[in-house]
């Protein structure tokens, strides 16, 4: 079994996936790879596997561009709609993706399936209450929230790309950062006692 779909096949096995249904889901899997910098092509109602890499999915609000979620290695991505919302590479990514027709027919012929690819949903459904979370936070502490709650992803973002999610202006996210970097160099010169 190749790396990324065994990466895919833990993350079902966690929901209880037995091997006729895995083999029924790795005969509809299509390993997409994209570079960073480039969108990923979709269809509504397809679903994704991010095995390897980073991935921004955002839409437009207002004429302004909004990062709804990051995707990382281990998440899902469900296409619920398709206007004016874009799936951008920020690293290079190897992604698994069934069709939306392999998609049904699998939940239809396996309806044990059906269960964990809503447990899959209620998943990537998470991610955008956490970032709804995150925005209601104070903007001060949003930053400090957002790393607590994604700890080691922000150093992968770029700082419009993370002030986009937060919704709070780039050079305040600088700011933060630089603040952070300074205290802790502070704390590292001057121990406590």
């Amino acid at each position: 079994m190749h790396t990324e779909f065994q990466t895919l096949h833990r993350k079902l096995a966690t929901l209880g996936i037995t091997p006729a249904e895995w083999q029924a889901v790795s005969e509809t899997v299509v390993k997409v790879e994209r570079l960073k910098g480039h969108s990923l092509p979709y269809l509504r109602g397809d679903f994704f596997f991010v095995s390897e890499g980073l991935l921004k999915q955002t839409y437009v609000l207002n004429g302004a561009p909004v990062v709804e979620r990051f995707l990382h290695e281990g998440t899902s991505c469900f296409i619920t709609w398709t206007d004016h919302q874009d799936i951008e590479v920020l690293e290079d990514a190897v992604l698994l993706k069934i069709s939306n027709a392999d998609l049904r027919h699998l939940k239809h012929t396996h309806p044990v399936l059906n269960i964990m690819f809503v447990q899959l949903y209620a998943e990537w459904m998470e991610m955008l209450k956490k970032r709804l979370e995150l925005v209601l936070e104070l903007k001060e502490d949003r930053v400090a929230a957002f790393q607590a709650a994604f700890p080691g992803l922000g150093s992968r973002l770029s700082k419009i790309d993370l002030a986009r999610y937060l919704d709070i202006k780039t050079g305040y996210v600088s700011g933060v950062i630089n603040d952070r970097i300074l205290a802790n160099n502070s704390t590292k010169r001057n121990p406590l006692p």
